[in-house]
């Protein structure tokens, strides 16, 4: 085989593979991000007590949810357990708003802006983290990823 034409199909294979794997890494990325603190917080704000108590429980032995959301899913828990439900409820959203803005800042960083603006539409929908959320959906629409991981940060702070 030619020299140069023998570079050139080296080249192509070592591209195909890269965009193959990249692609399979994205997808399993998306695939890979429970929300059970979410789901949890939508099942107490249905009063459906036991299945927040579930998922709850599942994001507690989830390897892949955030440390913050698991401690908040524990408070949660516990003031479950001793009947206080609104208590409950803001546990779970800042756990939830937690889950979203870990997922984002991930997308962020792994250069995903489409995956990391679902997760921050369901940012916006929890109250306390909203305005950073909204921030951070209008740079990823500017194109600005290093103020949407900036907005994305100070979101999580907030949320504790």
């Amino acid at each position: 085989m030619h020299q140069p034409t023998r570079r050139l199909l080296l080249s192509l294979l070592a591209a195909s593979a890269l965009v193959g794997s990249a692609a399979g890494a994205s997808a399993m990325a998306a695939e890979s991000s429970p929300e059970h603190v979410a789901a949890g917080l939508a099942a107490l704000k249905a009063h459906h007590v036991s299945t927040a108590r579930q998922e709850l429980r599942a994001a507690l032995s989830a390897s892949g949810e955030p440390a913050g959301a698991r401690a908040h899913a524990r408070a949660a828990l516990a003031a479950l357990a001793a009947d206080k439900l609104p208590q409950a409820q803001t546990q779970a959203a800042d756990g939830a708003a937690v889950e979203h803005l870990t997922y984002a800042l991930g997308a962020l960083r792994a250069h995903h802006p489409a995956q990391a603006a679902g997760h921050l539409q369901e940012a916006a929908e929890l109250a306390h983290v909203r305005s950073a959320a909204r921030r951070a959906l209008a740079d990823i629409a500017a194109h600005h990823t290093a103020a949407a991981i900036r907005a994305v940060r100070a979101g999580l702070k907030r949320a504790g």
